[in-house]
């Protein structure tokens, strides 16, 4: 992703992109189990794709989401993807049989009205408060602009003119043995082809589970970044729920790596754990 002041928009999104249950992964079944549904004990996930207003032109939302959907999967997971991000999202406010939420979305176009929509602002509000489970990937930093409790949440957003990415292309990701829980304890440093985001706002209770260090500052608001820290995921616990972020993913490619995988894998042992 480039980092104009101001962004322009992608064109209309395409048949995919403007329908609601994109699709549905279910676990295998056990060898031997002929029943039409998912096992009974499958963990159930919604994995928001950023479609119409929630895109842009420098990511595929639809396949990263199918990415992070095939990883859940993998992992015992009935997941389903939805591209109607407010309806999905509003759908939340009653009780909900999902107990994982993930949030495969970007900034959504300024002329589209409130982002997101009062009513999923409302169903985000209460997932939190029902103490559920948050994974947020890649640019969800740069969602719901107009929901202040998305960054409260969140601890990070993107700010244009001060945070920014070196160009795509190779970087290391360093693991911090030190981070909370444990997370970073038995995890490589590891490297991969990708967008390593800089100069994040944070908040102050943002401690990374994996950062990096870019050699050189970008633009004049992010000048003294160059070989300094720069957070790439972390975890956070309320008092109600549980909620990680990485920073990682800016295509499906991203997802097939293997340090990505047991960083990310890492990342869901910790949020099962709530």
């Amino acid at each position: 992703m480039k980092g104009p002041a101001t962004r322009p928009r992608p064109g209309a999104a395409g048949e995919g992109a403007r329908g609601g249950r994109v699709s549905r992964r279910t676990p295998a079944r056990p060898a031997g189990d002929s029943t039409n549904s998912g096992p009974a004990l499958a963990k159930s996930a919604l994995v928001l794709a950023g479609a119409g207003r929630y895109t842009d032109p420098w990511h595929d939302h639809q396949a990263n989401a199918a990415a992070v959907a095939d990883f859940l999967t993998e992992r015992g997971y009935l997941a389903e993807v939805r591209a109607d991000v407010d309806q999905a999202l509003a759908e939340l406010q009653t009780p909900s049989r999902f107990g994982l939420l993930a949030v495969c979305v970007g900034e959504a176009e300024a002329a589209s009205g409130p982002a997101p929509a009062p009513a999923a602002a409302a169903g985000l509000e209460a997932w939190f408060d029902q103490g559920r489970s948050l994974l947020a990937v890649h640019d969800a930093t740069l969602a719901f602009a107009d929901w202040p409790g998305w960054e409260r949440q969140l601890g990070a957003r993107w700010i244009w003119g001060e945070t920014y990415h070196p160009p795509i292309g190779p970087g290391l990701v360093r693991i911090d043995p030190r981070a909370e829980a444990g997370l970073g304890r038995g995890l490589a440093d590891f490297s991969l082809v990708d967008e390593f985001y800089t100069n994040f706002r944070l908040a102050d209770w943002v401690r990374p589970v994996a950062f990096h260090r870019p050699d050189s500052d970008g633009p004049a608001g992010a000048r003294g970044a160059a070989g300094a820290d720069q957070p790439l995921a972390w975890v956070r616990r309320t008092a109600n729920a549980r909620l990680a972020y990485c920073a990682l993913g800016h295509d499906s490619a991203s997802y097939q790596s293997p340090g990505h995988r047991a960083l990310l894998g890492r990342l869901l042992d910790w949020l099962e754990q709530g």
